[in-house]
């Protein structure tokens, strides 16, 4: 807001200055007025005289939990869901172990008119255990951000032409240049915003998590000479690792190798009293 009364305190001077240069009645018009007729257009308005309300946006998410049966067979229809609605999965996370349960989260992006139909489908996977849903309307932010982009790009436009026309210094071009940069880097900030929310409200996110009933046991077990091979393997690279951190440790006290040995020289003497003292108390009483 400060930048944009300081443009169009500038461009009143201007504009007044040209009007002293021209003689007559006919004056050259205010390029203040034309700033403000750019940044505050008149509103349209449909026949009935009443402003039409803008297109809701509104960022739907969700999250669902199942049990299924077979944790492959239900993937595989979520795959199936999501190629018919033309949705795609962001995101996908998988576990499992021996003796154990499968089971994955799969975070999909699904376009919004086959929100409310695709979760629906989703809960007939499995036996549903949660879910989750929220709605968070965006309209004021993005209708907000629409007319800040709007006054920006104006407010762009008149220093632009004020550049070209105005600008004879050096200390003018430089002011000018200064203040069209701010302008762009607020313009960039809020189209990213803008865009941001487009795809936001363009696509819902829906969060499925899939635990498998039965235990999971791999196609084929690993044998007892497998292990076996595994665990000499997992010893071998544990040594490794030793070594590798006792080096390093040398490696690292080298540099202080010669106060270590100043330090133990000096402490020898007192080291040397200490442990004489310590065999004297130790040592049993002669007999009378």
């Amino acid at each position: 807001m400060f930048r944009l009364l300081v443009a169009g305190f500038l461009i009143a001077i201007l504009g007044c200055s040209d009007k002293k240069k021209v003689a007559g009645p006919a004056a050259a018009p205010d390029p203040a007025q034309g700033f403000r007729a750019e940044k505050e257009p008149a509103a349209k308005q449909p026949a009935g005289g009443q402003e039409a309300p803008p297109e809701r946006k509104i960022i739907y998410t969700a999250h669902v939990d199942l049990h299924v049966a077979n944790l492959d067979e239900a993937r595989g229809k979520l795959d199936a869901l999501l190629a018919e609605v033309k949705g795609y999965v962001s995101k996908s996370d998988e576990s499992g172990r021996t003796g154990g349960t499968r089971a994955g989260t799969w975070k999909v992006r699904v376009p919004v008119p086959a929100y409310h139909d695709f979760l629906a489908r989703v809960q007939g996977l499995g036996e549903l255990i949660s879910k989750t849903s929220d709605a968070q309307d965006v309209t004021e932010e993005v209708v907000d951000t629409e007319a800040r982009l709007k006054n920006l790009r104006a407010e762009e436009a008149v220093l632009d032409r004020l550049l070209r026309e105005k600008a004879q210094s050096t200390a003018d071009l430089l002011a000018f240049r200064k203040q069209i940069s701010d302008v762009r880097e607020q313009i960039e900030r809020h189209q990213a915003r803008l865009d941001t929310l487009s795809r936001l409200t363009a696509m819902t996110t829906i969060e499925i998590v899939m635990r498998e009933d039965k235990p999971y046991v791999p196609d084929s077990a690993p044998s007892f000479g497998t292990s076996l091979g595994r665990t000499f393997g997992d010893s071998v690279d544990s040594l490794e690792k030793l070594g590798k951190g006792l080096v390093l440790a040398l490696v690292a006290l080298a540099p202080w190798s010669p106060l270590i040995v100043i330090g133990l020289w000096l402490l020898r003497r007192p080291i040397r009293t200490a442990v004489v003292g310590v065999r004297q108390a130790v040592r049993p009483a002669a007999p009378a």
